[in-house]
């Protein structure tokens, strides 16, 4: 009754009967529910946004919020508020240990700026910058009067009036 060398394989069968069932079984619910086969919307006119708060269901409440219609922010800018500082880290800059300068008042003038500056974050890669004092800055640019000379992991490098400063997150 069985012969091996049969033209069909049972387990594709199967296989491909239950698929047409499963096919069956959709086109059925569409037949069912009646689905409008496109999307229509209504003109504009004739839909009424509410003015305040109106029931829709039972248990839904619509609510209108007025939405301006061009962003007075930067979407994409980084806010430090929103980052808690790491407990018994400050911002204690490194200086080179080139020889001094002749000019001590320029060393203890640069210890007081670089208390004002706060390292917040740095990405590398082909265009690097830093968080810094909540402003984004690329290498050339100034802050405070320092000048950012290079951006590197979780440090950057700063010229003060001819000092070299670094200062870490």
């Amino acid at each position: 009754m069985s012969n091996p060398e049969s033209k069909f394989d049972k387990k594709k069968v199967g296989i491909m009967i239950a698929l047409l069932l499963v096919g069956l079984l959709l086109w059925g619910r569409l037949l069912i529910k009646k689905l409008p086969r496109t999307a229509v919307a209504e003109p504009a006119a004739a839909v009424a946004a509410p003015t305040s708060m109106e029931p829709i269901a039972a248990d839904r409440v619509a609510v209108v919020i007025a939405l301006p219609d061009n962003a007075a922010r930067d979407l994409f800018a980084i806010d430090p508020a929103y980052y808690e500082q790491v407990e018994g880290t400050s911002p204690t800059p490194e200086v080179d240990s080139r020889p001094e300068p002749a000019d001590v008042d320029v060393r203890t003038e640069l210890m007081d700026a670089i208390d004002q500056l706060t390292l917040h974050s740095t990405m590398g890669g082909n265009r690097p910058r830093a968080l810094i004092n909540g402003r984004i800055v690329k290498p050339g640019e100034e802050v405070l009067g320092f000048v950012l000379k290079e951006v590197k992991t979780r440090k950057v490098i700063l010229q003060y009036k001819g000092l070299t400063v670094q200062l870490g997150m």
